[in-house]
């Protein structure tokens, strides 16, 4: 077998593309043709640092919910840990860990691990999917669903830990099978040797990764939501499920305020290539705003998801109609002034996304013949909020008179011709400053690779500074 070696800063430099185009749905829309994915930042201590693939020399503190994609990369700190979820499963750091996204699709999942320890719980990998974890001197590839370790110390030696599963780990030409219960030490980087020993007793680190993994093996929501959704370990803790006679089983967030809404505590921020996408600040705000949707009943809001038998699930930005009047362009213009709304979307709401082959082909319209469920429940912002990155919450409009004006506006659809500032590329508003980067060692060093990652051609798009 060939193996491939790719420098790391290059590495993300090529990857990294900046698009006008968008995501998807829970249930995929019409004329989605993005087969790029995300991982979510579920949670981390410390200081955990983040370099988007569109500018990879810029690096800045992590925030939760940022969605990590294709080309983006992430440090965790001395003493600082991370836990990213994937559609089927769990990636986490140890503190000086650095992991990069060299390939992100719904059929691969490919990481460069150039320094560090990171543990992945992979709970399903589905026929004809591939996840592969790239490092100086091998590339590991996941055969199973299992419980698996990849250490990477400074010199670039490597050590696979199968606790659970199967892996294939090809390094110097060739490829080795590594059954559960086994690890595997490859040490060299121009002439590698290996040898497979019994696995070690587990340490601190293993405790902590089990104590962190416990959760999504015992929480209830997974009775109700697809198996191929992230985030479903946070609602148990943070709200309760219901029954809704017309829409089945449904989820509501506890300790919230009477007048709380959806798609308000956050902001939003451009992610490639989905565009403008939404940042919850909320501890469980992914699942309920990147899939399904939203409805009202006995003045409370409840998310409905999308089921454990839908077969085709997609991760959207945002699952919003946005209004503004006369039009979108016009009132969230590039030259400054106008207001801007949205609204979630219920079940039955159309729903044609910004994003993708079919926004690009739709010229801007305004849908004045559809009744929204959740049409007066607008949350308006002017131009400034929506387009720097700002909190939402704090900056709502409450004049009703503007609100009104914008409610009544139509319901846009087609792309959003908003251009951003460089603070809609923020990873975190909140936590503006400095961040430790990686040493130089691991930013450079190559990485071995099995499969071959995509190079793009790399886009960019006219931002306002």
């Amino acid at each position: 077998m060939n193996s491939t070696l790719i420098r790391g800063r290059a590495l993300v430099a090529l990857l990294g593309t900046l698009a006008l185009a968008s995501a998807s749905q829970a249930q995929p829309p019409d004329g989605d043709d993005i087969r790029q994915t995300v991982v979510r930042v579920a949670y981390f201590s410390g200081e955990v640092s983040y370099s988007r693939g569109d500018n990879p020399d810029d690096w800045q503190p992590a925030s939760l919910n940022f969605p990590m994609t294709l080309g983006d990369r992430l440090y965790t700190a001395r003493g600082s840990r991370l836990e990213l979820q994937t559609e089927g499963g769990a990636i986490y750091l140890a503190p000086e860990t650095d992991l990069a996204a060299l390939n992100l699709t719904y059929e691969v999942k490919q990481f460069s691990l150039g320094m560090g320890s990171a543990s992945f719980r992979i709970r399903q990998i589905g026929s004809g999917e591939s996840f592969e974890v790239d490092t100086p001197n091998a590339a590991v590839t996941f055969d199973r669903a299992g419980e698996y370790r990849i250490d990477v110390d400074r010199d670039g030696n490597t050590r696979v830990i199968v606790n659970r599963g199967y892996a294939y780990v090809a390094a110097a030409g060739g490829e080795v099978p590594l059954e559960a219960g086994k690890l595997m030490a490859i040490d060299g980087i121009d002439s590698p040797v290996y040898d497979i020993t019994s696995l070690p007793r587990p340490d601190s680190w293993d405790h902590w990764v089990e104590t962190r993994s416990r959760p999504s093996r015992d929480t209830g929501s997974r009775r109700y939501v697809n198996a191929d959704i992230s985030g479903v370990d946070d609602l148990d803790q943070y709200g309760r499920w219901s029954e809704i006679p017309e829409y089945g089983t449904v989820w509501s967030p506890a300790n919230v305020s009477a007048d709380w809404q959806p798609y308000r505590a956050g902001r939003w921020a451009w992610q490639d290539p989905w565009g403008w996408s939404w940042v919850s600040n909320e501890s469980w705000g992914w699942a309920p705003y990147h899939y399904g949707r939203w409805v009202t009943s006995r003045s409370r809001w409840y998310w409905v998801p999308v089921g454990p038998d839908v077969r085709t699930v997609r991760y959207a930005p945002a699952l919003v109609a946005f209004v503004g009047g006369p039009g979108f362009s016009s009132s969230v213009s590039v030259g400054g002034g106008g207001n801007v709304g949205w609204f979630p979307l219920a079940p039955r709401d159309p729903f044609v996304p910004w994003w993708g082959s079919r926004a690009r082909e739709t010229n801007l319209t305004n849908v004045t013949n559809v009744t929204y469920v959740n049409r007066t429940y607008v949350t308006v912002v002017n131009q400034n909020t929506f387009i720097s990155g700002a909190p939402v919450a704090r900056n709502t409009i409450r004049d009703a008179r503007v609100v009104r004006e914008i409610s009544a506006a139509p319901v846009v659809r087609g792309p959003l011709q908003v251009v951003p500032l460089a603070s809609s590329l923020r990873v975190s508003t909140e936590r503006a400053g400095s961040a430790p980067r990686p040493p130089a060692v691991a930013l450079t060093r190559a990485v071995v690779t099995r499969l071959a990652p995509p190079r793009r051609q790399l886009r960019s798009v006219r931002r306002r500074t």
